[in-house]
């Protein structure tokens, strides 16, 4: 079994069925929505155990105001850049 689908089997067994997980220049991208911020974690840490040189999180909690969060994430980038 290819690693692709050994990690997709994993995470759609033990977090979400509808978490999408793609293949890109060599690292796994994570899409999709699921319940916690804790599936966001686990889903990340199954993709990390894999031989890519590394994963894109790009998976979304339900009822989190994602533009609020991006917002912040920006601030705490341009403030990074300041230091």
């Amino acid at each position: 079994m290819n690693e692709l689908k050994r990690i997709t089997n994993q995470i759609h067994r033990k977090i979400n069925k509808n978490i999408e997980i793609t293949e890109t220049l060599g690292a796994v991208r994570l899409e999709g929505q699921v319940d916690s911020w804790a599936d966001v974690i686990s889903a990340g840490k199954i993709a990390a155990k894999s031989s890519y040189r590394g994963v894109v999180n790009d998976l979304l909690v339900d009822g989190i105001d994602h533009r609020k969060v991006r917002k912040q994430r920006k601030r705490m980038i341009n403030w990074m850049d300041l230091q």
